[in-house]
């Protein structure tokens, strides 16, 4: 049966010392034996847990454990060339999860460096993921938009997250058009634009037009009200298209 996670051990033969005669046997020469425990998950090393030493005799294979070795025993053991060190691999997961932590850090870096360029260099067709009821109603309290806006696509929507598309770039003004869904989570609207899903899905955007001050975006942005911005490729867009078509 396969364990999820738990404790495992490796054996590690260091050599042979000279040590206080076998109580069995009388002989004197032994193999200086370290058992390492580790901390696994799925098979794979995390960290060490522990260690316990034993010396076996050569000749009549008994052996002394770490907790039942004699005083002398310990002090042949520590004064021997052989010494005990963590295998490195008990370290794997550890490595692995560090890698894997540093390559998730940097893919979200270099995300928001795209984003931050494609925000400093609006396009028409780039798609914003936004917190409806932050960016219509607590960041322009004098210049709200019309109540049939808000009145649909805030109110009545249960959810706080949407995507509006770049339409025009009018008097330092991005007109957006105001998608007609929302989402519990931001990621799950900009799935709706990295799959296709306000392509193909024709009734996806309303009607309603929303003025965005393009000197607030970086506000807005930083702020969290613009969650996420997409630029879609001319050929994602052909694709996706086309699968509307054929639907």
């Amino acid at each position: 049966m396969w364990i999820i996670y738990g404790t495992k051990t490796s054996n590690k033969v260091h050599g042979r010392i000279t040590s206080e005669p076998c109580s069995e046997c009388n002989n004197n020469i032994f193999s200086l034996d370290t058992i390492h425990k580790y901390f696994h998950i799925y098979g794979i090393p995390f960290f060490p847990t522990g260690k316990s030493t034993s010396l076996v005799c050569n000749n009549c294979n008994k052996v002394y454990e770490n907790n039942a070795l004699s005083e002398n025993r310990k002090i042949d053991i520590k004064n021997s060339r052989h010494k005990s060190t963590v295998p490195f691999y008990h370290f794997t997961g550890l490595v692995l999860l560090t890698l894997l932590i540093t390559l998730i850090s940097w893919s979200i870096y270099q995300d928001k460096l795209k984003e931050q360029a494609i925000l400093r260099t609006p396009a028409v067709g780039d798609y914003y993921v936004v917190n409806f009821k932050n960016l219509f109603f607590m960041n322009n309290p004098d210049d709200k938009p019309k109540d049939e806006l808000t009145d649909t696509i805030v109110e009545q929507k249960p959810y706080d997250f949407g995507v509006v598309k770049l339409v025009e770039i009018k008097n330092e003004k991005l007109i957006l058009l105001v998608g007609n869904y929302t989402y519990k989570y931001p990621t799950d609207a900009k799935k709706s634009i990295t799959d296709g899903i306000i392509l193909m899905q024709k009734d996806y955007f309303t009607d309603y037009i929303y003025e965005l001050p393009q000197n607030k975006v970086f506000d807005y942005y930083d702020k969290g009200d613009i969650q996420s911005v997409y630029r879609m490729s001319k050929f994602q867009e052909l694709l996706y298209k086309a699968k509307q078509e054929n639907q």
